[in-house]
């Protein structure tokens, strides 16, 4: 997969990484994108990275702490990878990307889900309606159970 990979990164610098998507509209077209950032380590504490999040200061010999993020190492949790905001992989990274889209993507069907029910009830004239998760698909369709 070829990947737009973020800003320059020197080879003698260490870096966490995390992907994310991009979506450019333009001259009536879009065009979908998946990036990857690469965020330099600037102080690594016994929990975790301090990260330099944005380039946008001056001048340029102090990173203000509105620029950096404190990423943990170690979270208590079973999850793999961690749930963090960048990781030491690129295969880390991109794991995470995949159940962040997923997880989006169950967020947005329950919005759509909930968003029929209510102009199903706007078509019926209802103001309420009580509905067990299993009977809401059947309301939006019309169909009998």
């Amino acid at each position: 997969m070829k990947l737009n990979i973020g800003p320059y990164t020197d080879p003698n610098k260490e870096y966490l990484y995390r992907y994310f998507d991009n979506v450019i509209n333009w001259e009536s077209k879009t065009k979908y994108q998946i990036n990857l950032e690469a965020f330099e380590i600037i102080k690594e504490t016994p929990c975790g990275y301090w990260i330099k999040i944005s380039d946008s200061y001056w001048p340029r010999t102090v990173i203000p702490k509105d620029c950096q993020k404190f990423v943990l190492k170690i979270q208590k949790s079973s999850d793999y990878p961690p749930k963090r905001y960048a990781y030491t992989t690129k295969k880390d990274a991109y794991t995470s990307f995949k159940i962040r889209k997923n997880r989006q993507k169950k967020h947005q069907e329950h919005a759509l889900k909930r968003c029929n029910i209510i102009l199903k009830m706007i078509e019926n004239d209802e103001t309420e309606k009580e509905i067990s998760h299993y009977e809401s698909l059947n309301f939006i369709t019309g169909e009998k159970s």
